[in-house]
């Protein structure tokens, strides 16, 4: 008898355990928000708008404040520079200069001004988002893009004459075109349509069809190069989360693949000697140097060249005879030069307790084939980005911009570590004024990102260095999801795990208050994009922790946020809305679906922008709006959304300006300062 019933069981639990789930249920009260053209979500938008600018209206401070940030917003920049033919080029705009400059310097040090962004005719109300010379010098594409948008148009200009010539290239995003090798034409990829297209668009003349990607409107496409004839490109499908790589021949018209499928990453580097070199995390998850042969790209013929060590690699660039790599020890960088036997040669001495390469922050390596010569960013909370030049010929290092520049002494910053709720070990910075009395009583702000790899490294931000500068403390948290010790600490903050991230953050918070940095009346919590989410997903977890909160375009509809825009590539990191599996932990991070009614939530200032293309407006008007139906408490809750501008922060001097001016604000009325 016992027996039956065992079996009876087991066919039960098999019949159950195989039965499909089904989709859950769940409140959405505030789904009439996402028809953001109709009149009633226009309607409500400005009754929010017209509080907040209520809440701005009269501010002691706001001429402080505003002071403060043009002086070290309005600052001379220098980009990284680049060799290029035996002369160096590099992008400068100086204090007497409305927009950047590109400069060009030959080898007797003669410097000719090569590009005048101010002469370039605009569209209107575009911003220049990148240029590519041709080899003479004689023409320059250039992209610009609309309030912010990730769309982009470019055009090609006659450098001699200032003329547009007619040629104009739609329907690009998240790519940049590339000449063709007689620089006749220009291919770009256009993912404006359910099939993505690759075209070559000839300076004069109708465009042609180059590849035709099907049904490509869930994947992305770029990494595009010309390499001998060939095209070399790389496919992510969100969906099955998986890469692969191909070369198109120009000739034939056929395809190769190069890379079978796989969940690694393969970054192109570039080329040496007939090969092609990646950095990548196959078989490595803090990342390896390889190269690959195109003739034959098979996995045995693959040659390692720089073994995964304990540090994860940000970025690399390849010099005359050796190999640069900037690495990432728990957000401290290192810089390190091998030869290309893949042995260690020498590691350069850096600054200071800083940052050099981080590319999603515009900090990249810069090497030449033709010569030893590397330059490298290098910055930190209190010291603006200086460009340093290294001869490895010479073993001689100097500044190479600015020329000369003091160091503040009068703010430190220190990395610590805290243990979170799983006791994992995770790293923050402290920045703060040099003596200062441990009591409790200083206003903290805490800043997090925490997702699709991205490490939050210490630099300078003009907001930041006003908010020293006023007596705050500023602490950045490396947390779970973001890349601060390779792939393996990006996995541990994603789908089903992204409450790690949460609790790190969390972890953090109690820390500084039983350390005596802060108090919870004294503890602002700060993210963008990823770290609104980060933001947001803590505040509704624990609102008892925090006096405030600035999530900014964040991303808090973990339910629908694959439906608008671009939101389908970011199933990877959270996990498939319509996946009942993923339904379960998507749910239970959601921040819009974890408000709670009758809870005391800190204050918010909850910000967007009206052409945020990534993260759509949506996003911020759903949670905005739970949250304040379900406050308890008179604290504020404040949503602005900002004018012309999309995912980025600022996209002008006075976009930018008018933001970091009203988050100090808020932080300065909220924490009493």
């Amino acid at each position: 008898m016992s027996y039956l019933l065992y079996i009876l069981f087991s066919v039960i639990s098999l019949s159950l355990s195989t039965a499909p789930l089904q989709p859950i249920a769940f409140e959405d009260p505030y789904r009439w928000l996402e028809e953001m053209e109709s009149e009633e979500v226009i309607n409500w938008v400005e009754a929010q708008e017209a509080q907040t600018n209520a809440y701005f209206a009269e501010d002691p401070m706001e001429e402080e404040i505003e002071e403060r940030l043009e002086s070290h917003m309005d600052q001379p920049h220098l980009g990284i520079p680049y060799i290029q033919g035996g002369n160096l080029y590099y992008t400068y705009r100086s204090l007497e200069d409305s927009t950047s400059v590109v400069y060009k310097r030959d080898q007797e040090g003669w410097r000719q001004r090569l590009l005048d962004f101010s002469e370039i005719p605009r569209l209107k109300g575009h911003n220049i988002t990148g240029h590519l010379f041709s080899p003479d010098e004689s023409l320059v594409a250039f992209g610009q893009s609309e309030s912010g948008s990730d769309q982009e148009v470019w055009q090609v200009m006659d450098l001699q004459s200032k003329e547009l010539l007619p040629v104009s290239l739609k329907g690009i995003a998240f790519t940049q075109p590339f000449w063709d090798h007689e620089f006749k034409g220009l291919y770009f990829l256009d993912s404006s349509n359910e099939d993505h297209v690759l075209y070559y668009q000839p300076l004069e003349g109708e465009k042609e069809e180059i590849i035709r990607f099907k049904d490509a409107k869930r994947k992305m496409i770029g990494g595009f190069s010309l390499f001998d004839g060939q095209i070399y490109y790389s496919i992510l499908d969100s969906q099955t989360e998986l890469h692969e790589t191909f070369l198109f021949d120009l000739e034939t018209n056929e395809t190769k693949r190069l890379i079978e499928p796989t969940e690694s990453f393969f970054y192109l580097i570039g080329f040496m000697e007939g090969r092609a070199i990646y950095h990548t995390n196959d078989s490595a998850p803090m990342g390896r140097l390889i190269s690959i042969d195109f003739d034959a790209p098979g996995r045995e013929n693959w040659i390692e060249l720089i073994a995964e060590t304990k540090a994860s690699i940000e970025a690399a660039t390849l010099m005359k005879d050796y190999i640069a790599i900037g690495y990432l020890d728990g957000a401290i960088s290192t810089l390190k030069l091998f030869n290309y036997e893949g042995q260690l040669d020498r590691s350069l001495a850096l600054p200071g307790l800083g940052t050099v390469a981080a590319p999603a922050q515009g900090l990249n390596l810069s090497g030449s084939y033709e010569n030893n010569i590397l330059f490298y960013p290098y910055t930190d909370m209190t010291t603006p980005m200086q460009v340093h030049a290294y001869d490895a010929e010479n073993d001689e290092s100097w500044l190479f911009y600015p020329e000369e520049q003091s160091k503040t002494e009068k703010f430190v910053t220190t990395r610590h570590f805290v243990k979170s709720e799983d006791g994992t070990e995770v790293p923050l910075f402290i920045t703060h004024r040099e003596g200062i009395e441990l009591d409790g009583s200083h206003p903290t702000v805490m800043y997090g990102y925490g997702g699709f790899k991205t490490p939050i490294l210490p630099h300078f931000d003009p907001l930041v260095m006003v908010w020293l500068e006023m007596g705050g403390v500023y602490v950045t948290v490396n947390v779970r999801g973001g890349g601060e010790y390779g792939e393996a600490w990006h996995r541990e903050g994603t789908k089903e795990k992204k409450k790690n991230s949460f609790n790190d953050f969390i972890a953090a918070a109690e820390w500084l208050i039983d350390e005596g940095y802060t108090d919870q009346t004294r503890l602002a919590i700060h993210g963008r994009s990823n770290g609104g989410l980060l933001v947001g997903g803590t505040v509704v977890q624990r609102p008892d922790l925090f006096k405030a909160a600035i999530p900014q375009v964040g991303v808090f509809d973990l339910m629908r946020f694959h439906l608008y825009t671009v939101g389908w590539a970011w199933i990877p990191e959270y996990g498939d809305p319509e996946d009942p599996i993923h339904q379960q932990f998507l749910l239970e991070h959601s921040p819009y679906h974890n408000v709670k009614l009758g809870q005391d939530y800190p204050s918010l200032f909850i910000t967007t922008a009206d052409n945020d293309d990534r993260v759509v407006p949506l996003h911020s008007y759903k949670f905005a709006a739970r949250v304040k139906e379900a406050k308890s408490d008179a604290d504020p809750l404040l949503l602005r959304v900002y004018k012309n501008r999309g995912h980025g922060r600022g996209g002008s001097f006075e976009g930018e300006l008018e933001e970091c001016r009203e988050i100090l604000t808020f932080l300065y009325r909220e924490l009493q300062l």
